[in-house]
């Protein structure tokens, strides 16, 4: 008996779809430039795990607009950590927007250079796997770090490619923890890889 790939699209429940519609034209109609990163971003390039929100990466001076979208469209702040996070949730599914907000390298590159894919029948801008793997270096989250590594072992992330802009950033560090990740890819065991569980 032969197994189905699921899509994303097919994984996330109407409801959450709304909800990610929803916050999808916001960034769409106030963000500019952004890019949609994390569970939902690994999905798209074939890495599934679970989450309970979308993650978006924003420039800090769109903050003030995006939040008050979003709000105009049913969410709310539920935190913000630091002046670099908002988390906010859908009123009525309560499925959660995180909105990170940076504006140096790679983090442009990431949202400019997103390519625009179809995203639960809205358009979502989604980084290429190198550069996800490459503003996962400066995260001190275990979960990028996870995320990173799965990508490396997906075969779609350029390992060359981004050895050699690590090696020429100077960052010695990234360049080590880096090579700690391919390492570590080539690992046989999985990595926390569950099943996309977003939504009810």
């Amino acid at each position: 008996m032969a197994t189905k790939t699921l899509t994303l699209d097919e994984l996330l429940s109407s409801r959450v779809k709304n909800s990610i519609c929803k916050a999808l034209k916001v960034m769409e109609d106030k963000a500019g430039h952004y890019a949609v990163i994390g569970a939902i971003a690994l999905a798209k390039h074939g890495v599934i795990r679970s989450t309970t929100d979308i993650d978006f990466l924003l420039r800090p001076d769109k903050k003030e607009k995006v939040v008050k979208g979003l709000q105009a469209v049913g969410f709310e702040i539920e935190d913000e950590p630091d002046p670099s996070q908002t988390i906010m949730k859908d009123r009525k599914t309560g499925f959660g927007v995180d909105l990170l907000f940076a504006s140096d390298e790679p983090y442009d590159s990431m949202r400019q250079e997103a390519d625009i894919v179809d995203l639960c029948g809205g358009k979502g801008r989604i980084p290429e796997p190198d550069l996800l793997v490459l503003g996962y270096l400066l995260s001190p989250k275990e979960q990028n770090k996870i995320d990173a590594i799965n990508l490396l072992k997906s075969g779609k992330v350029d390992v060359r490619k981004i050895l050699n802009l690590v090696w020429h950033s100077g960052d010695r560090d990234a360049f080590k923890k880096l090579n700690s990740w391919i390492a570590e890819s080539k690992k046989k065991v999985s990595h926390k890889l569950g099943h996309f569980s977003a939504g009810k």
